[in-house]
């Protein structure tokens, strides 16, 4: 009908039960497609008239709006829909023949696939979204055609500095950062198509036409089949970080993926002109791990001639600069500060500079990609250096350290003695005249050995057997008192004080608990001694590992009067070493 109409038919009873008219135009609906879960449709009218696509909200049968595809593509007798990418696809056998593309999301034309059909009359289709074709029947001639609707390159160009060839080049730029960019032309317009040029070897068998692209580096997406070759053109020109010099080579990828594509030939070009190379090159990162963070850089290089110019060194893709130099030196006399930094460069001012010039402190983020990067410098001489990133750069360590502890007692009048069990100290016989103390005679003192490697160190403690009865006659139990006292001569006790502490290294060995106050000198008969208990009590302690740990603990007893007479006084002392790890 002219208008088109949509009618909304009533299955159940097989009536009418509405009926939307199309605009002015918009004739002969000859195909659709359905959007079931949006309750959308999509129409496309008939030759002769203009084409025009038509958007149907079928939940209440209205007119959405139209597509007007005039005379480039129109007579729409086909048509499918890719709803799991988002496209309805409808075949136009008159204007430029081709399959049109409706982009769903937004209800755009995105592009004609292919329009090279001379098999006029499509007036059926499917669609095979799993492998990524749609096919067209015809009833002209009985000819099926099949169309790849798999998402298409968009080609991007790409530059590596040159070393040694093209194909070992691992650090590819993007056009537009560092030495090479973009060049706007005013004879060209970014996007316009290209023709086959003429002197150049075809790449196949049939020509689909490209873009010309002089302000961005990545293209449309280049519809090409299985016999299809293009011609991509760019307008480009040297940044000033360009090395004279070297030789640059460029490819093209699909938006930066090189999967698929097989590179025969490279575009190449040399920067020329006076030059004179810096000499003795060097970058040295402190980390060659790959995506390693806030890793060191230091740079030298040796000037051909005095200079008072910038500096500017690039950093390939990938890398990240964090920080900039923070201290530089002309060996050969003059100055080069003002540091600064961009995410891909570090720069400086060099004045009067002449000589080796050395810089450090600066930072980056390493590449995740492993491989040799370029890292390039512009002074009035150039100059590069190459770093190879890999997958680690550090072997982890680990060991077990066991805990010690190593716990000696040692009896002798000497308090440098080292003696074997038994132990014991002896206070003869003992008057009312005297004070028997360690030292004198034939009385031993105690000395205690403390090693330990215990984070927290350790402590000793001190019991005895008899508590503050002390020394107890074994046939009688008669007793010599331990209290906590200053000896005197005449007075019954009986009891130890630590005369002095020391060790060769570590933690400080220190008097503990009650041992830590009164005097306790060598041979005293004062000494202020502490009383025994049957519960252990501190007597030693260090805070942390200690080496060569040594204690002299000193011994006094003394009678008085009313002491009974016996021959078999005797007490027993323990000692515990426990450290803390």
């Amino acid at each position: 009908t002219s208008p088109g109409k949509v009618v909304k038919v009533n299955l159940s009873t097989f009536t009418a039960s509405a009926t939307l008219t199309m605009e002015t135009g918009e004739n002969r609906m000859s195909s659709a497609v359905i959007d079931i879960p949006n309750q959308l449709a999509y129409f496309g009218t008939s030759y002769p008239d203009l084409g025009y696509i038509i958007k149907v909200n079928l939940s209440d049968l209205t007119r959405v709006g139209a597509i007007a595809t005039l005379e480039s593509v129109n007579d729409f007798d086909a048509a499918d829909i890719d709803l799991t990418n988002g496209y309805a696809y409808f075949f136009g056998d008159h204007g430029l023949p081709g399959l049109l593309r409706i982009r769903l999301s937004d209800f755009t034309a995105v592009d004609v696939l292919d329009s090279r059909f001379s098999d006029l009359g499509k007036t059926n289709a499917f669609i095979d979204i799993s492998n990524g074709y749609l096919y067209g029947g015809s009833t002209l001639g009985g000819i099926v055609t099949k169309i790849s609707i798999t998402p298409k390159p968009a080609l991007r160009l790409e530059y590596g500095l040159n070393t040694s060839t093209c194909d070992a080049i691992s650090d590819w730029r993007i056009m537009g950062s560092g030495a090479w960019s973009m060049s706007d032309s005013t004879y060209v317009t970014n996007g316009s198509t290209t023709t086959n040029l003429a002197g150049v070897t075809d790449g196949n068998s049939d020509y689909q036409a490209g873009y010309v692209q002089d302000t961005s580096a990545l293209t449309s997406e280049v519809q090409l089949q299985n016999d299809d070759f293009t011609e991509i053109e760019y307008s480009i020109k040297a940044a000033t970080s360009a090395v004279d010099g070297a030789s640059y080579c460029f490819r093209v990828t699909d938006a930066g993926s090189a999967t698929g594509f097989t590179f025969t030939n490279y575009a190449q070009a040399t920067i020329t002109g006076t030059y004179a190379h810096t000499l003795n090159n060097a970058i040295t990162l402190s980390r060659l791990q790959a995506s390693a963070t806030s890793v060191g850089v230091s740079s030298s290089f040796a000037l051909s001639s005095e200079q008072s110019t910038p500096l500017t060194i690039t950093f390939p893709y990938g890398f990240t600069v964090t920080g900039p130099f923070t201290a530089g030196d002309c060996s050969g006399g003059g100055e080069i500060g003002t540091f600064a930094y961009s995410s891909s460069t570090l720069t400086a001012e060099k004045t009067g500079c002449s000589g080796t010039v050395t810089l450090s402190g600066a930072t980056v983020t390493n590449p995740s990609s492993t491989g040799a990067y370029t890292i390039s410098w512009v002074n009035d001489d150039p100059g590069y250096a190459m770093v190879y990133i890999v997958d680690s750069d550090q072997v982890s360590i680990t060991s077990n350290v066991d805990p010690t502890l190593t716990f000696d007692i040692d009896t002798s009048t000497s308090t440098a003695a080292d003696t074997s069990a038994p132990y014991s100290v002896a206070f003869g016989t003992l008057d009312v005249a005297t004070t028997n103390v360690s030292g004198e005679g034939s009385i031993n003192y105690i000395l205690i050995d403390l090693d330990t490697n215990a984070t927290q160190g350790a402590v000793v403690t001190i019991q005895n057997a008899n508590g503050s009865s002390g020394l107890v006659s074994a046939s009688s139990s008669d007793t010599v008192a331990s209290l906590t006292n200053s000896m005197s001569t005449g007075n019954e006790n009986y009891g130890f004080c630590v005369q002095s502490v020391s060790q060769s290294s570590g933690g400080t060995l220190a008097k503990a608990g009650d041992y830590t106050s009164g005097t306790c000198t060598d041979q005293a008969d004062t000494n202020a001694v502490k009383g025994l208990s049957t519960t252990a009590s501190n007597i030693l302690s260090v805070s942390g590992p200690v080496a060569g740990g040594r204690a002299v603990v000193s011994g006094s007893a003394a009678i008085s009067v009313l002491t009974e007479a016996h021959d078999d006084y005797t007490d027993t002392l323990t000692f515990v070493a426990t450290s803390t790890f």
